[in-house]
């Protein structure tokens, strides 16, 4: 189940059209685009596993996904042409949080690009992610607990990590940054799900590093 989600938000939001209006909107050449969304996808997903490591994490996760549950069919090259900037950031602010800056900041040093060109990329497409990983939720039945959403939102990281749809650039990024960021985070994770949820996180680390 995870890979096919994984696989799918690859291949919309890389496909052609998508790349195109993202460049387009974003001022910056279709690879560049390329190596960010390749880096945004494992990387936002691990902040969300993170996260999801504690009960109120995970209850603003699980709450954020059921206001994206509805959107069944969705058509990616318009959405993110016809994106809210403004939402999109706040959707990153929420799933970064103090990492925000951090993050743009390792991805502009790595792509050579502008800082406010990533933000508006990232803010497009987290919409979009978060979508497809509410399907995925629902697909997969999980309840909204600590543990439940931690271990789905691990699956997930996992599949990203090892797609074929990314960029080798965008994967470079997206390891880096969850080693400097959240390694050590999940690595000393306390949360409600005990053992269990610490198992998880440190298998996911493992499996990415």
């Amino acid at each position: 189940m995870a890979a096919s989600i994984i696989d799918s938000l690859f291949s919309e939001l890389l496909s052609d059209d998508t790349i195109g209006n993202l460049a387009s909107a974003a001022g910056v050449q279709k690879e560049g685009v390329t190596d960010i969304i390749s880096a945004a996808i494992p990387t936002l997903l691990t902040a969300m596993a993170e996260n999801s490591t504690t009960e109120k994490g995970a209850e603003s996760l699980a709450k954020a996904l059921s206001q994206h549950s509805s959107k069944t069919k969705i058509n990616v090259p318009d959405a993110v042409k016809n994106a809210d900037i403004i939402d999109g950031q706040k959707i990153i602010g929420h799933i970064l949080g103090g990492n925000t800056d951090e993050t743009i900041e390792k991805m502009a040093k790595s792509t050579n690009l502008d800082k406010d060109k990533i933000s508006r990329v990232l803010s497009m497409v987290a919409p979009i992610i978060l979508t497809f990983i509410a399907r995925g939720k629902k697909t997969s039945k999980k309840s909204d607990s600590s543990l439940d959403m931690t271990d789905m939102l691990a699956s997930f990281v996992k599949s990203a990590m090892t797609s074929n749809g990314k960029s080798s650039a965008g994967a470079s990024i997206a390891t880096g940054i969850i080693s400097s960021l959240f390694a050590s985070q999940f690595g000393g994770s306390q949360s409600s799900g005990g053992d269990a949820t610490a198992a998880i996180i440190n298998s996911l680390l493992k499996n990415i590093f």
